[in-house]
């Protein structure tokens, strides 16, 4: 399977050796803004609970750092330069159970991952960390499989020439709107029906297809696709033939559920564009929780409801699905297709999405408070550091 290239703007050499075939390896990392983002680990360590949990919140500005346990749960803040061995003060802000103490902390990063090291209190506990939000510290390839000819990445401008005669685009407003807690994502998406007269809903047919850039993303192009494909009943296909159609197309599922009506299929893909094996699919496969950072996105459209006499009646439907990207992962395909009490094929439904560009969007909405907590820390501890008692 091929697929195509799009490189972030700041390619490190580290990015290059991986493009090269070149052995990975850990680098100290000498400034904070090389790690950007929110990474998140467990350690190993003796005593009570035998683990650290660890949360790392990185910004040019400086880092938060959360460290976890059953009797301990302290909070350092970190200024945005260390070493040249990858050193950095990690200093007390907030400690909950009063047994926290000033630290040294040590970064390693590989293009996969970042190693911390605990040296002073927790006497030299190390362990790797995983980036759970924030921009891309990697390149990116597109993958080739596509829907309705569009594929992710394809530039906006070139949306028009995927419109068939007679088809148009609908550009939905710019939108702030929260709905079931889920931020809604601008989007334009097109409409395409097969014309018809009163007397002839039965040939009717309608495909829609919604394409969604997400702010704040290196790349302007596409980055969500949703389909909503709902064929007329005297030309609708079998849901079996539907569904060899689009195992011929984008390959064996990662996984699937049939065990009803409405069946859903599921293909993942890594950074590179090929279909995702390994631990990168576990990353693509795992539960995220209800409870998370999320985006809808949203189509509302045209629908015909198909009756028993052979007639139709007009309505509204709409296309919301959520949205919450998995970290390591790099794009994800789902199909839901319903079948007709005959076999034939209802609707399909269909998400195509990229997960780092979703997630650098909503890291860049959290990113100003970060900031502004950081900032208040640092200058606090100089505050601190440079005030003379007066006795």
């Amino acid at each position: 399977m091929l697929a195509h290239p799009v490189l972030t703007p700041a390619l490190s050499a580290l990015s290059l050796a991986m493009m090269l075939g070149l052995a990975e390896a850990e680098r100290p990392v000498q400034t904070l803004d090389e790690i950007e983002g929110h990474w998140e680990g467990r350690v190993k360590t003796s005593g009570i609970g035998g683990h650290l949990d660890l949360s790392l919140q990185v910004t040019d500005q400086g880092a938060l750092l959360n460290v976890k346990r059953l009797t301990v749960n302290c909070d350092y803040v970190i200024a945005p330069e260390g070493s040249e061995a990858g050193q950095f003060p990690a200093f007390v802000i907030k400690d909950r159970n009063g047994n926290c103490r000033n630290d040294q902390m040590v970064l390693q990063t590989t293009e996969a991952s970042l190693t911390l090291e605990l040296v002073d209190q927790w006497q030299g506990t190390k362990g790797q960390l995983i980036q759970v939000n924030g921009p891309p510290h990697m390149t990116r390839i597109f993958p080739d499989p596509a829907i309705r000819g569009v594929t992710l990445g394809t530039p906006l401008g070139d949306l028009d020439r995927f419109v068939p005669e007679g088809g148009s685009i609908s550009i939905a407003k710019s939108s702030r709107r929260v709905v079931q807690g889920a931020r809604q994502l601008d989007g334009r998406y097109r409409q395409i029906t097969v014309p018809y007269a009163e007397s002839e809903f039965r040939d009717y047919s309608q495909d829609n297809l919604a394409l969604y850039h997400v702010p704040g993303d290196a790349n302007a192009g596409v980055m969500a696709i949703t389909r909503f494909y709902a064929p007329s009943p005297l030309n609708a296909p079998t849901t079996e033939a539907f569904t060899t159609a689009l195992i011929t197309t984008y390959g064996t599922p990662a996984d699937q559920d049939t065990s009803n009506r409405r069946k859903s299929y599921n293909w993942h893909f890594d950074r590179e564009g090929q279909l995702a094996t390994g631990t990168v699919l576990e990353r693509c496969q795992r539960r995220v929780q209800s409870s998370g950072p999320r985006r809808m996105v949203a189509m509302r459209f045209s629908a015909l409801e198909f009756l028993s006499s052979g007639r139709a009646r007009a309505g509204s439907g709409a296309f919301t699905p959520m949205l919450q990207p998995r970290h390591g992962c790099g794009y994800s395909l789902n199909y839901t297709i319903l079948a007709r009490a005959d076999g034939s094929l209802e609707n399909a439904q269909a998400i195509f999405f990229d997960h780092q560009a979703l997630a650098t969007e909503m890291w860049s909405e959290a990113r100003k408070d970060l900031q502004d907590d950081i900032t208040r820390a640092l200058a606090r501890l100089n505050a601190a550091a440079t005030t003379t008692p007066e006795l």
